[in-house]
This record gives C-alpha cells, structure tokens and sequence, in this order.
C-alpha cells in the first residue's frame, strides 16, 4: 500500500483497497478507499534537506526518493549551500525570538498532540513566508518530532556513549568532530548553541530531558 503511495505523483489519490459491504436481504456494497501520499520535510534525511532547491510539497514523490538515494555529499564549504536545513534554522529562530522566556519549554511533551502542528509542518513545507503559526511550546515540540522523525540520528547511540565518556572537554570536541558526519556536527553544534542561551537566559529549562 505504501508502495502504490509513493509511486504515485504528489497530490494524486489513488485506490488503495475496496471494501465489502454485507446488507442483509440486499445487495453488497462496494466502497473504494483512496489515499494520498503527502511529500513533507518530516521524514527526510538532513542531507536530502539541505539539497532542496524549492518548497518540499512541490517535488514529485520519485524525486525526493531519487535524492534519498543520491550519494553525491553536500558541499559544506559552498558559500551558497545551506549549512543548516532551513525548516530546523526557522523553529529554532521562532523559538530563540520568541520563547526565551517560556516556562519549562521543552517538559511535559504532547507527543504531537498539539492542535497545530501539523499546521506549522505545512508552513514548514511551503517555505512560507506568513509568520510561524506556533507557540513557543508547539514550536518547541515541533522541533523535537521533526529530529525525531530522521532517518537516521542526528547521533547515533555509539556516537552519542563516545562523546558523553570523554573524559575532557578537548577530548570531546575531538570526538565531535571525528565521529559526527559533517553535516551532523554542523546541525549538532547549532542546536547546542541554541541550548546553552535558552538555559542562560531561561533557569527553568531541563535539558537533561531532551
């Protein structure tokens, strides 16, 4: 089913499976259940996310799994690639203007429970230039479901076991920079940075819960 979904252009419905309706003493229903496989930045690897030219919902399906697939490295020394994906620079540049001062920003999870969220993934999706419709709490938890959802880690569990056992701050900078894939460690340091004011300007943040 899956397959059939992603095999599809974007913004096509087409039939998935039929189903049977049984009326006692009449005829058999029969209704044909359609889906639609929506393109989105949630799911996609940060390396396809960097490489995007235009608005996720306007590439066909096939593309985006063509760019999964591509070996091809971003070149991270190109003055004009990005060096961060835009929609992980744009919750983090909500959240560091307009949720400093939130009150425990990143506790008490909703798990994407949240009633906008997916209003800001579709934000996040069309480049929109409207202002974020989050809160700093939705933003906050929409930036976790979106690592959440890589491939792969930002840090891998070995990765992450390495880094934490340094015994010295030099011998874990080292670690950073030996074992995290470049474009990783570039994401990985922001995201850090990010932290280090939210919890200068903002004691009641826990980050030993992230």
């Amino acid at each position: 089913m899956l397959k059939k979904l992603k095999d599809a252009k974007a913004g096509v419905k087409i039939p998935l499976d039929i189903l049977v309706l049984h009326v006692k003493n009449g005829r058999d229903i029969f209704i044909t259940i359609f889906g639609e496989y929506k393109s989105s930045c949630f799911g996609l690897s940060l390396d396809t996310l960097i490489k995007l030219t235009k608005p996720v919902f306007e590439y066909e399906i096939n593309e985006l799994i063509a760019m999964e697939r591509e070996e091809k490295l971003v070149d991270l020394n190109n003055s004009t690639d990005l060096k961060v994906p835009r929609e992980i620079w744009r919750l983090i540049d909500y959240l560091y203007t307009e949720g400093m001062d939130t009150h425990q920003l990143f506790v008490n999870r909703a798990y994407g429970q949240h009633e906008n969220i997916v209003e800001i993934r579709d934000w996040l999706d069309s480049w929109s230039s409207a202002p974020c419709p989050a809160t700093p709490k939705t933003a906050a938890e929409a930036l976790l479901i979106f690592l959440e959802s890589l491939p792969e880690p930002l840090v891998t569990i070995s990765e992450r076991e390495c880094i934490v056992n340094a015994d010295n701050y030099e011998r874990c900078r080292e670690l950073i920079r030996v074992k995290l894939k470049p474009v990783n460690r570039i994401i990985f340091l922001h995201i850090c940075l990010f932290l280090i004011e939210l919890q200068r300007k903002n004691p009641s943040v826990r980050l030993n819960n992230l």
